[in-house]
């Protein structure tokens, strides 16, 4: 079965401050997905979430976090998240109006950037 691959991030963006990224709507997914995020360069300390939510973020429930300390290797770092539809009450995924955004909710160090790449595969 091929996988399918959906974006929560354009490959290579970089940021330089703290914030959530654009939602991107998940309400398609009804078996097993994983969330990967590729860290291709970090100087920093960085805490970064995966969110849902099934209003727009009115409501935000936080499905994994995770704290990285820069600097990255020259060949990055992948992040990987493993979650399974079927378990209820773990999950909006794939519920109607679900979405998925990524928030960096910190990003510490006298140079503050990161360079990510995020995407559901399911």
């Amino acid at each position: 079965m091929p996988i399918n691959k959906l974006q929560l991030i354009t490959p290579g963006t970089t940021l330089t401050s703290a914030g959530a990224q654009s939602g991107v709507s998940v309400s398609n997914i009804t078996g097993d997905f994983t969330v990967k995020i590729y860290v291709s360069a970090l100087l920093a300390n960085m805490r970064v979430a995966v969110e849902e939510t099934v209003n727009s973020f009115s409501t935000v429930g936080q499905l994994w976090v995770q704290n990285l300390q820069g600097p990255v290797p020259i060949e990055g770092v992948l992040l990987s998240f493993a979650g399974r539809r079927e378990s209820a009450g773990t999950t909006v995924v794939g519920e109607a109006n679900s979405q998925l955004r990524v928030n960096v909710q910190e990003l510490n160090s006298y140079v503050p950037s990161v360079t990510l790449s995020a995407w559901v595969e399911y």
